[in-house]
């Protein structure tokens, strides 16, 4: 039967169409609308050409008018075409190790899934704390939250992405709605970021942040002495966000008591712990200590070692790999790395640090500093990884704290832990990648929601600095 005219216009004109002209033709303009600025005084062209393709880069992964793994192959190919930098340059950054530590991690959790190690975890914590919504989304949160402390965030993330999976098939199959299954992504996520910036285990900035420091200024915390004024910042933001995802669970109308049943029945039918569980849970758990006692630079080694070990082993079978491993977070996150990597070698970040800090050192506001330098740090951590956040704006905020009659050290706390609380966007952090994988959070959820927990740290970072940390005896 033929096709009316009104029938066939929306054929070919549909809806999602015009809305993925729309952005490609808003964000493109505001593109040229940068690159027709003159570059002001100590912006390089290139970081004015990176600041261009910044804007295209966030621009669509927020609307998703391309695949996220497009947009960051995209903003990869951008760089050269826009003389940037050379083709290989660019490509080069895609070989960070974060990218092999995010490759290594989903391997082992294909290992975890095909050996039914993720399954019984998950059916005997869904059964333990799954009495209802509220009680499963905080076993997982809580224990991020703590286990960040002591492991790696990122580690902490990528050992409960299988479990989560399993919770989250679990719950769907009792009809559950789709907010708690992105209520247990959103857990794991914020409880592993929140948790890590506690101690130097949480992840690499701090380390950097001290060496940094030390290096400069002869000024340094001790592990104790760094977990003190962390302590009061990580327990309300953690506080906040349990609420949060309180909210969000206790919302769903799900009976989990006949989850709960089903589930130990087929706790039962999976029979006692085979051979092949016990040894992948044996690699796991080496690949943890393994992680606790190495330092930042050894977890993608490790990683992919755990993972090589689990071929050798016959634990781990390449074709279940492909079929579980979402290839399309590599191509993303290793776009992202590129983007936050480009930022600051074109001089883009310390650029718009600078601006703002001096701003703030010339009109001599004493009282402002570390609110907004705990802002602009917040939002610089969501377009780069936090180290590269750390290694561009501590340099220039040091000096700049100090010349206002500040500690080194006030400043180093500030930016540290502020770099580490990264809720919104993909290319910040691998666990905010991660809550993405599962496929139940979307990128605008993620940095709405991101959002309130971003405003909630930067609310309690200004009321610790000024309430808190010089009744601890930091000036």
């Amino acid at each position: 039967m033929p096709l009316t005219l009104n029938e066939a216009f929306w054929a070919v004109v549909r809806p999602g169409r015009i809305r993925r002209a729309v952005v490609v033709t808003t964000l493109a303009a505001a593109a040229a609308l940068i690159l027709a600025w003159q570059p002001p005084a100590g912006l390089s062209w290139a970081g004015q050409r990176t600041l261009a393709i910044f804007v295209i880069a966030i621009g669509l992964w927020v609307s998703k008018a391309l695949p996220l793994m497009v947009t960051s192959m995209l903003a990869i190919i951008l760089f050269p075409i826009f003389a940037v930098c050379p083709a290989k340059e660019a490509f080069a950054h895609f070989g960070h190790p974060a990218v092999f530590f995010i490759l290594g991690t989903l391997i082992l959790s294909a290992g975890m899934t095909e050996n039914g190690v993720a399954r019984r975890l998950a059916l005997v914590l869904l059964r333990s704390s799954g009495r209802s919504p509220r009680s499963l989304v905080t076993g997982i949160f809580c224990f991020g939250v703590v286990a960040s402390c002591f492991i790696s965030e990122h580690a902490v993330a990528a050992l409960e992405l299988p479990i989560v999976l399993e919770l989250a098939i679990a719950v769907r199959r009792q009809g559950a709605p789709r907010r708690l299954e992105r209520a247990l992504f959103f857990a794991m996520g914020w409880g592993c970021i929140i948790g890590g910036i506690t101690t130097f285990l949480g992840g690499a900035r701090a380390p950097l942040a001290l060496g940094i420091l030390e290096e400069g200024w002869k000024e340094t915390f001790s592990f104790a002495g760094f977990a003190l004024y962390a302590l009061p910042v990580m327990l309300p933001v953690a506080a906040v966000g349990l609420a949060l995802l309180q909210w969000q669970a206790g919302r769903t109308r799900v009976d989990l008591s006949a989850v709960r049943r089903l589930l130990g029945e087929e706790i039962g039918a999976m029979g006692p712990v085979s051979r092949s569980e016990l040894g992948m849970g044996l690699l796991l758990a080496a690949t943890i200590v393994l992680w606790v006692l190495s330092g930042p630079q050894w977890l993608a080694v490790i990683a992919l070692g755990a993972a090589a070990i689990g071929f050798l082993c016959e634990l781990i079978s390449w074709p279940r790999v492909h079929e579980h491993v979402d290839w399309g977070l590599i191509l993303m996150y290793g776009g992202a790395i590129v983007l936050g990597a480009m930022v600051v070698e074109t001089g883009l970040a310390q650029w718009t640090g600078q601006q703002l800090l001096h701003v703030l050192s010339a009109h001599r506001v004493t009282w402002m500093f570390g609110g907004l330098l705990s802002l602009i740090t917040l939002l610089l951590t969501e377009a780069m990884s936090n180290t590269a956040v750390v290694a561009a704006t501590l340099p220039v905020a040091i000096p700049l704290g100090i010349s206002m009659g500040l500690s080194g050290g006030f400043a180093t706390l500030v930016v540290t832990l502020a770099s580490g609380l990264a809720f919104c966007l993909p290319m910040s952090t691998p666990a905010c990648a991660m809550m993405l994988s599962g496929g139940r959070v979307r990128p605008l959820e993620m940095l709405l929601w991101g959002l309130v927990l971003k405003v909630t740290a930067w609310a309690v970072l200004l009321t610790v600095q000024i309430a808190v940390w010089p009744w601890l005896g930091l000036h």
